[in-house]
């Protein structure tokens, strides 16, 4: 019996490290009410920020993992009020640096690749789902899909050197949207 009791604490106590190194974050929630959620990964190298609202019943899935890089994705569907304010931003050097970047220097950026993803809305009996990647040093992927009705705002922007990739879209009413933002894939 001592070895049983032994064993399941061993194993709380593994997962419970698990938990606290804060290389996964996830959650599952299913409500007759309102639901507001808000994550963020702050690195030297990228930024990652999501807020999410949700009225009446709805259910919401989402995951954030650090890698090589953060990987994250949100699955939300609510019969009410939708919010939708999630954001990327991502360096990318390409082998050219040789240091990390430290906020508080000056780097001549002239090297890196800047890319970012937005997405802000606001929808009614609708469902939002969005997967985000990024590599350290290496490509950003984003893809989201809408299906209902309100008003949405897709931003994709990715910046050398010498050129700028701009998109803006916006969409208002009934939609069913899916959008892909490759940027950095040789």
């Amino acid at each position: 019996m001592r070895t049983i009791i032994f064993g399941i604490l061993v194993i709380i106590g593994i997962i419970s490290l698990g938990i606290t190194i804060g290389d996964v974050l996830s959650s599952s929630v299913i409500c007759d009410g309102s639901y507001w959620v808000h994550s963020s990964v702050l690195d030297q190298n990228e930024t990652h920020g999501v807020n999410l609202f949700t009225t009446d019943h709805a259910t919401v899935d989402r995951e954030t993992r650090i890698t090589n890089g953060v990987e994250s994705s949100i699955s939300a569907s609510s019969s009410g009020v939708l919010g939708v304010d999630e954001y990327l931003n991502h360096l990318r050097n390409n082998g050219q640096l040789d240091t990390p970047l430290c906020v508080f220097d000056i780097q001549d950026l002239g090297s890196l690749n800047r890319d970012e993803v937005s997405v802000s809305g606001l929808l009614h009996n609708s469902t939002y789902v969005s997967s985000r990647s990024d590599e350290v040093n290496a490509k950003t992927l984003a893809n989201t899909y809408i299906n209902g009705s309100g008003l949405i705002l897709i931003g994709k922007k990715s910046t050398n050197a010498s050129a700028e990739l701009n998109e803006l879209a916006s969409a208002h009413g009934r939609m069913s949207i899916f959008d892909s933002v490759k940027f950095g894939d040789e």
